[in-house]
Formats: C-alpha cells, structure tokens, sequence
C-alpha cells in the first residue's frame, strides 16, 4: 500500500520475450482485460512501454540488465 497522500497503484499487462542467444529481452504494455477490473482502492496505471533487456557481459557468471519504462502513473 502507498504512503498517504498516495494512493495505490495497479498495472495489468501484456508481457512477450524474445531469446535470441546471447540476448534476452522481456516487453510488456498496459491492456484492458474483462477477468481484471478495476480495484477499489487503486489507480489504475498505464504503461505504454516497459522493457528488459539481459545481455552477458563476457562473464560466465555475470550480466548487465538494461530496464526501460514508459508509464503514466495517472
């Protein structure tokens, strides 16, 4: 829950990925979906563009993680 005078926030969204080897990429972006409505309480927030990008970074045992949002909290 969000500290007053803030109020909550919830998302729903549609997320796909794409693992081309050395790349992974995960987007995601607001829906409208009728098994989620609307929450008492909430806001409901809109995301146009949410994104992570997971590459290697030449370690076996590393990566850098790249996160990417475009998002109206409303």
């Amino acid at each position: 829950a969000a500290m007053p005078p803030v109020r909550g926030r919830d998302f729903v969204m549609q997320r796909s990925w794409l693992d081309t080897g050395d790349e992974k990429m995960i987007c995601g972006h607001s829906v409208c979906h009728q098994d989620y409505p609307p929450v008492k309480g909430y806001v409901r927030g809109t995301a146009l563009l949410s994104a992570y990008l997971i590459r290697s970074n030449g370690d076996d045992d590393g990566c850098e993680i790249t996160y990417i949002s475009h998002t109206d909290p409303k």
